[in-house]
């Protein structure tokens, strides 16, 4: 974004030399989620920048060029400081030390791993909906680079094993048990432990043509629209009666409208979503954790629900609305967020 070639380099370099060989051979338990949207797709997206002749952050050689011939220089200047590739291995070590999460009954993963040991005897086997399904994109592109599909094959498994344990319904609970299947938590919405699941499944179709995930993701909007959808909000309701059983906006249900507006669905519709979501954060000057729209009113005072961890996902909605329809009173109105926050 800033343009600041060698200061991406100097970052790989610190990265690689600090991993060197040895890889991620720590004795230390990581959560599966946490670590392939932060590591393992840093490591992948830092990979893809350092090798893009386009971005120019490193020098490179045009194609067919040999080694001592003409060098297209980075950025800023640098013709000597070219990309090994080394972050490429990194992260398929890393991917590596964390498949054996995924040795279950469902092929849905442990939410835990150690990356020396692998999973704990005493390992939990309740797992989130979006901790379990917000894999594909990482895992896939890793097996794309590698040229080994057990990466992507594991994470798309896992994905499409939660969708086959939907309720009649249509709709899928937020928490289960990975062993039996059953769902733990028998609420379905699309906000918090929930959100990245629907967000995975279409972007790994946008990604890499996944048709099948595109059905999937398109019949459970149908079931959301269906049950949770209230005017412009949406509340979670019980997996099995679809009945109502928390009328809040969360601040994780932000990225729901962009999603709408990237994939082609009813932009106005989502617009309107958008700006019931704005007008929470124009009154408060922030997104609070939790909202209670039907009493228009925040939780009570120490509940953790007031705060506002600086969450991406309502401007990024905001972004993608913009892209979208080009009407520039998104832009605005991501000028008084960013505003806000300052």
């Amino acid at each position: 974004l800033m343009g600041n070639a060698s200061e991406f380099r100097r970052a790989v370099a610190m990265v690689s030399e600090h991993y060197g060989e040895a890889g991620f051979d720590f004795d230390v338990t990581v959560s599966v989620f946490e670590a392939t949207i932060r590591i393992l797709g840093g490591l992948l997206s830092a990979h893809l920048l350092a090798e893009s002749p386009n971005r120019r952050l490193y020098p490179h050689r045009p194609n067919g060029a040999v080694a001592d011939g003409p060098v297209v220089k980075a950025l800023d200047g640098n013709d000597d400081e070219f990309y090994d590739g080394s972050l490429l291995p990194l992260a398929r070590d890393l991917a590596e030390r964390m498949m054996p999460a995924f040795d279950t009954p469902t092929g849905m993963p442990y939410g835990s791993v150690n990356l020396r040991r692998g999973v704990s005897a005493n390992e939990t086997t309740v797992a989130s909906l979006a901790g379990a399904g917000s894999l594909s994109l990482e895992f896939m592109l890793m097996s794309e680079l590698s040229d080994d599909p057990s990466y992507g094959c594991a994470a798309r498994k896992a994905l499409v094993a939660l969708y086959e344990h939907r309720a009649e319904n249509g709709l899928v609970g937020k928490h289960i048990d990975i062993e039996s299947g059953d769902w733990v938590e028998a609420t379905a919405g699309i906000g918090s432990t929930a959100d990245s699941f629907y967000e995975y499944m279409a972007k790994t179709h946008l990604v890499f043509g996944d048709n099948e995930l595109w059905s999937m993701f398109s019949e459970l909007v149908s079931s959301i629209d269906a049950h949770t959808k209230f005017g412009p909000w949406y509340v979670d309701v019980d997996l099995g009666s679809g009945l109502c059983s928390r009328p809040v906006f969360d601040s994780l249900q932000g990225f729901w409208p962009g999603l709408m507006a990237l994939v082609g669905g009813d932009v106005a519709d989502a617009a309107t979503t958008l700006n019931a979501f704005l007008a929470v954060f124009d009154e408060h000057g922030a997104v609070p954790e939790e909202f209670d729209w039907l009493r228009w009113q925040l939780p009570s005072a120490g509940s953790g629900g007031r705060s506002y961890p600086l969450r991406p996902e309502l401007i990024e909605s905001v972004v993608f609305l913009y892209q979208a329809t080009r009407d520039e009173s998104w832009l605005v109105a991501g000028a008084h967020m960013f505003e806000s926050i300052q």
